[in-house]
C-alpha cells in the first residue's frame, strides 16, 4: 500500500502541475471545424490570467480503484531570475485528497513554470527541476487534425542539475469538436537518461475561435507500474 501511495503522489504532482489552468469542460457532439486556431495566443492568455478549478480523480493500478477530488490554483505571474537571466514566474498549487481501499491520503502541491518576457516557456521548478532546450514553437494558425513538436526539457531532480533525470518531449494534436471550437491534447512523454519511456502526461483543452483554452482533463499513465489517473475538470 505504502508504495501505491508514493507513487500516485508522484504521478498526481507531475500530472496536475504541467497544465495552464482555467476550467470548466463539457461535452460535445464532435464536429471537424474549418477554423484555425491560435495555440499561442490562447497559451498566453491563458498563463497570463489567475484562476481556479475543481477536479474528480478516476484512475486505477492493478486491482486497485483510485478516486479522490481537489482544486487547482494559479497565480499572478511576477519577475525573478531562471538559469541566470531575467524571466517571469508563475506559481501553481493543487490541494484535495484521494481515497484508495477505503483509505483518504491529502494532495498538496505547489510548482512555478518559468517563462521569458515573451511568455516562452523556459523551464519549472517542483517535483523535478526542467529546463527547455532550444525554442518552443507553438502554433498560431492550428487546425483540425494538426500535430507536432513543441518543445524538449532536460529533466534534474532539483536546480542544482547534479543529477539527470532524462528528458520530456512534448507535442500537441488538434481534434474535432465543433463547428467552432477544437480539442487540443498537449501530450508529455517522460524518458529517463537510457531514452526509455517511463511516464506519459496529457492535457486537454477546448480552444475556440477566440483563442481562449478551457481545461477538460488531464492523464498520466506510469508505464512501468500500470497506473493510470484522470483529473477531470
Amino acid at each position: 500500500m505504502k508504495k501505491i501511495i508514493k507513487l500516485i503522489l508522484a504521478t498526481a504532482s507531475v500530472a496536475l502541475l504541467v497544465a495552464c489552468g482555467g476550467g470548466g469542460g463539457g461535452t460535445q457532439t464532435p464536429v471537424a471545424s474549418t477554423s484555425s486556431f491560435n495555440l499561442l495566443s490562447a497559451y498566453v492568455s491563458s498563463f497570463t490570467n489567475t484562476s481556479t478549478s475543481t477536479f474528480t480523480i478516476t484512475g486505477s493500478q492493478d486491482a486497485v480503484v483510485i478516486t479522490g477530488s481537489g482544486s487547482g490554483t494559479t497565480g499572478a505571474l511576477s519577475s525573478g531570475t531562471f538559469e541566470g537571466g531575467p524571466a517571469q514566474q508563475r506559481t501553481s498549487s493543487v490541494t484535495g485528497s484521494f481515497i484508495v481501499n477505503g483509505q483518504s491520503f491529502p494532495l498538496n502541491y505547489s510548482s512555478v513554470a518559468w517563462v521569458n518576457s515573451n511568455y516562452s516557456p523556459l523551464g519549472s521548478d517542483g517535483d523535478e527541476y526542467t529546463v527547455v532546450v532550444g525554442t518552443p514553437t507553438i502554433p498560431t494558425a492550428a487546425k483540425v487534425g494538426d500535430t507536432g513538436p513543441l518543445y524538449i526539457s532536460n529533466r534534474f531532480t532539483n536546480s542544482s542539475k547534479t543529477v539527470p533525470l532524462g528528458t520530456i518531449i512534448s507535442t500537441y494534436v488538434v481534434e474535432q469538436d465543433t463547428a467552432s471550437t477544437a480539442l487540443v491534447t498537449f501530450i508529455s512523454t517522460y524518458k529517463n537518461t537510457s531514452n526509455t519511456t517511463e511516464q506519459i502526461v496529457s492535457a486537454q483543452y477546448r480552444v475556440n475561435t477566440t483563442n481562449a483554452f478551457t481545461r477538460i482533463k488531464e492523464t498520466a499513465f506510469n508505464l512501468t507500474s500500470g497506473l493510470t489517473l484522470t483529473f477531470t475538470f
